[in-house]
């Protein structure tokens, strides 16, 4: 501010020239007392963001085994810790003792939330299936998902997870994001899906990729044979990673 062309000037200040400048140099403070506010805030809540991912993360600790506790920055929307982390004063720090409260709450919460997921999802297989369709569907092989930000393809449960799922622009003044606007389903792999099922002789409507896992089915890639290499054959763990991630052009063989 001193270097403010109001200020930096060669003659002496005055009375008389202060009470020309000061309300210029009065909203000129109010501004930068405002970004500073928006500052100290800001941080503020990515401080309280990782004590509450910290929180958490020990929640996930006491939980069965695979059991994935919600990001932190998935919950912070829902109502009580988004009142923690927005409205608790700044001078009151980001301390653990703030979610006290939440925290009997806490595996209820996290149901809400997964359940919340699992209906989004479920109306994006309705699509495919029907209206009839229900959490099940989510496990059919054929469920097959693809996020429209990052294009990697997903399957259930690990749609739950996904990264683009998520978004910290909450932390400034981007509005706050609903879960899951960028997955759709993948109607070209679940095609793929159902045609190598097929030749699995296995039905498409109720096969499961954990069904997959145990039956393990042998195919024949009949796209990547060659005459130097031969026939490729491939087994189910490693059929998924070709089928999802890499050739859509292949045609398969039981």
């Amino acid at each position: 501010l001193d270097e403010h062309k109001l200020v930096a000037q060669n003659r002496p200040m005055t009375d008389r020239i202060w009470m020309n400048i000061a309300p210029t140099l009065e909203k000129i403070m109010e501004g930068i007392k405002a970004q500073r506010i928006l500052r100290e805030r800001d941080e503020m809540r990515r401080k309280r963001l990782i004590v509450l991912d910290d929180v958490l993360r020990e929640f996930g600790y006491t939980q069965p085994r695979g059991y994935i506790a919600p990001p932190a920055v998935d919950l912070a929307p829902m109502a009580p810790f988004k009142a923690i982390i927005l409205d608790v004063p700044v001078d009151q720090g980001a301390i653990r003792e703030h979610f006290n409260d939440v925290l009997p709450n806490l595996p209820s919460i996290c149901d809400q939330f997964r359940a919340e997921q699992k209906r989004r999802l479920i109306q994006l297989v309705r699509a495919e299936y029907g209206q009839d369709a229900d959490e099940d569907h989510l496990h059919l092989a054929t469920s097959i998902f693809r996020c429209s930000q990052c294009s990697k393809t997903l399957i259930y449960p690990e749609t739950l997870d996904h990264e683009c799922c998520t978004y910290p622009g909450w932390l400034s003044t981007t509005p706050w994001f609903r879960w899951g606007g960028g997955l759709v389903l993948d109607k070209t792999r679940s095609s793929l899906m159902t045609s190598l099922l097929d030749c699995c002789g296995l039905d498409p409507k109720t096969t499961t990729f954990e069904s997959l896992q145990e039956l393990n089915p042998l195919v024949e890639c009949q796209t990547c044979k060659t005459d130097d290499y031969g026939r490729v054959f491939i087994r189910w763990p490693e059929l998924v990673c070709f089928m999802l991630y890499s050739y859509l052009i292949c045609h398969f063989t039981d």
